[in-house]
This record gives C-alpha cells, structure tokens and sequence, in this order.
C-alpha cells in the first residue's frame, strides 16, 4: 500500500499561503511597472518633436492697451491688415472692429454690442455678440466672423453696414475666423460644426472642408485661417495640434498636414495663422507664448517668443496678420496690445 501523504499543519498552510500572496503580490507590480513602461514609451513616441530653433525677432511698435474708450482693447482676438497696412482689431470684449493706422493711431470702430436676441431672432445690422475674426477684401471692405450671432458681417471701408449671411441656410455654429481670396470667395471656420465652408462673393456655398474627427482631412474645430498668393488655404486645427493646407479652389484639394509642436503639448486658445510673402507661415500659440514659424510646404523653420534668445514678448499671442514689407503684426489678448514686427530673418539654409 503507498504511504498517506502526510496533511500539512497549521504552519505549512500559512507558508504556502504567504508564497501566494507574494507571489500575486510580485505579478501584481510587475504588471504595474509594465503598463508605466509601455505609457512612457507612447508618450515619448507621441511628443517627440524636433529640437527647438530660436529665431531673432524685433518689435518696432506697439500700441492699443486695456479699456473701453476708442482705441483701447478689451481681449483682442483675431486681426487684419489691409493694403495701406492699416490695421483691423477683433476687439471682442467692446464688441467691435477697431480700426488703426500704420503707425498704431487709432481712426475708427465699426459696430456695437448685439442686443440679447432669442432663439430663432434676427441680431440687428452692424451689432456683434463676440467678434473673434476680421478679414479685409482687395477693395477695403471688412468681413467679421459675428461668433454668438452666428453669421458674417461685410462693410465697407469707412465702417457702413453692406449685408451678411448665416441662419439656416449656412448653417454656421460659432463661427470663429473669416478669410476672402483675390477672387472675393469667403473662407469661413464653422469652428462648432469642425469644417471650412467656402462661398462665392454673393454667399453661394462652393465648398465644405473637414469634418470633425482625428483622421486625415478631419479637423477638432478649427480656428484660424490663412490664404497665400497662390490662393492654397492653411487652416490651424488646434484640437489634432496641426496645420492643415489646401490647393487653390475650384478642387481644394488637401496636401499637406504639419505639427506644431507647441500645440502638440498643450492646445492653444483660439490660434491664429498668417503668411508673409514668401509664402512662410506664422501660428500664434498663446499657450506657450509663442510664434511658430514654417515654409510654404510646412517644413518647421523656427520659433520666437516665451522666453528663447531671453525674449518674452507675449502674455497671450492670438490673432496673426501680415502688413506691407512682411511686418508681422499680432494681437495679444492678455496685454491687450497689438505689437508690429520687423520681418523676421530666417538663417541661411545649410
């Protein structure tokens, strides 16, 4: 007969016992130190960007400071140079568009604070609920992206109501950007809706761009826009960290999709774009305070501001445009300021 197996006392069950819990105890922190390794990795692999280049940059001017009087701003948001290189100001906080010379002196505002309007009313001609986007035209007339009334607004030059468009039929949701091209199509950022929508000088819908989403072509809202010579489109999608450009109209067909990195590592509020006349493309990125600087094909060039070359200009760089001579000119919502710059030298390509 084979021998009972001798039943383990009291003793033996709490040493096997304890082997178990060390045992689930160990795989249980190996599990942990695993999933911290894999989540480091990713971030790495996700993050990792090119080292930074610092570019010299100068200001010349700056003009506009807090408050409601004329000429005074009240969180400034995107802006537009005409071809006098006089200068056009989102001033949403007094719920205008002010008007400055070249030299910062100021010369006019344009609307007013819109009425609280009911669901399904009509805001008034020329009122405004939270301008966020200027654009001038090659005559001298001002297009605003009338955000909370959800329509754009035309004037001439001088300030006079011509028309708008928006309600049902456009069906915009916040829009926060306008731009116009040589041929007078406007460019709109339905910022809500995460697409571009495209129209004629007569409000004719031509085109949508984007949909909301992570994948190629998608946008996670978009905000600032931006048309070069050639008329291709570069439009800023903060929420995927990218810049996106297009092909000239009719196909505006997508080519290219860039990161930014300082996006990458923190989305911006409300970013704008601009371009200079060689085609170079400048972000703002108040998250970071700074400017972003790519070539025309969005290969990255450089960076200014937030401290690199020990030069802070910004406390919150938003909106982006270009006056005559590729004079950068940006707004700053947290001054509450609009500083000129001289243009910006590039280092000879090696």
């Amino acid at each position: 007969m084979a021998p009972k197996k001798k039943k383990a006392g009291p003793r033996g069950r709490r040493r096997t016992a304890g082997r178990r819990k060390r045992s689930r105890a160990g795989l249980a922190v190996f599990v942990v130190l695993l999933a911290l390794a894999v989540a480091v990795v990713t971030a790495v692999l996700l993050f990792r960007q090119p080292p930074i280049k610092p570019l010299n940059a100068q200001v010349l001017q700056t003009f506009g400071g807090e408050g409601t009087g004329p000429g005074k701003l009240e969180s400034p948001r995107g802006i537009a140079c005409d071809r006098q290189g006089d200068v056009y100001v989102a001033d949403l906080g007094n719920s205008r568009i002010d008007k400055f010379s070249p030299e910062g002196k100021f010369l006019l505002s344009i609307g007013k604070k819109s009425d609280n309007t009911q669901a399904g009313e009509t805001a008034r001609p020329g009122h405004f609920k939270e301008p966020s986007g200027v654009a001038v035209d090659s005559q001298g007339d001002v297009y605003v992206a009338d955000t909370w009334n959800g329509r754009i607004e035309k004037f001439d030059p001088k300030g006079k109501f011509l028309k708008d468009f928006g309600g049902a039929n456009y069906d915009f949701y916040s829009p926060r950007d306008v731009a116009v091209d040589a041929q007078g199509d406007i460019y709109v950022a339905d910022t809500g809706n995460s697409r571009v929508q495209i129209f004629s000088p007569q409000g004719q819908r031509l085109k949508i761009l984007g949909s909301r989403g992570r994948g190629e072509g998608q946008f996670m809202e978009v905000y600032g826009m931006a048309l070069d010579a050639g008329g291709d489109l570069f439009v800023a999608d903060p929420g995927n960290g990218r810049i996106h450009k297009y092909s000239p109209l009719p196909k505006a067909e997508l080519l290219k999709e860039c990161n930014v990195a300082g996006w990458q590592r923190g989305a911006p509020f409300w970013p704008h774009l601009t371009v200079d006349s060689m085609g170079h493309v400048y972000a703002t990125d108040n998250t970071n305070r700074q400017i972003w600087v790519f070539d025309n094909n969005l290969k990255y060039l450089g960076t200014f501001g937030g401290g690199l070359m020990g030069r802070d200009f910004f406390a919150s760089p938003l909106g982006a445009a270009m006056a005559p001579g590729d004079q950068l000119v940006v707004s700053d919502m947290g001054k509450n300021m609009i500083l000129k710059f001289a243009p910006v030298v590039f280092p000879a390509a090696k």
